[in-house]
């Protein structure tokens, strides 16, 4: 499977403006084009389960945009944020990586949600 192939799919939808994968590692394993993480912004992401009341108080950033966290979804191993200026980003963790997609304020974010959560679906289904 080509990941590359991948984010072209997820960011082709329309539905979301810029996406990435990153293994558990924190290595990146495939970006939209001039789309990237710091190295202290995936660890944030990754040690999301261990520093939920920080996040839910200072919020997290992703390619240098600042998000609020609006909810982590336990069941489904997401995160949710939303941007200042409009738009936001939803984070899908599956048992090697994790999907990040962000929407911009002209977007709605449902169809973004749904997209990621897809594409982590098809890691999953591949055994990552």
């Amino acid at each position: 499977m080509s990941w590359e192939g991948l984010i072209t799919k997820i960011v082709a939808s329309g539905k979301v403006a810029q996406a990435a994968i990153y293994g558990r590692d924190g290595c990146i394993w495939a970006l939209s084009p001039g789309f990237q993480l710091s190295g202290d912004e995936v660890k944030v992401i990754l040690d999301y389960k261990k520093n939920i009341s920080s996040l839910k108080t200072d919020g997290f950033t992703v390619n240098g945009v600042k998000y609020t966290l609006l909810t982590v979804v336990q069941d489904q191993c997401m995160l949710i944020g939303t941007a200042q200026q409009g738009g936001g980003v939803y984070i899908s963790f599956t048992k090697q990586a994790f999907v990040l997609g962000t929407y911009t304020h002209s977007m709605q974010p449902g169809p973004c949600e749904t997209v990621i959560s897809e594409a982590a679906e098809e890691l999953i289904k591949l055994g990552y």
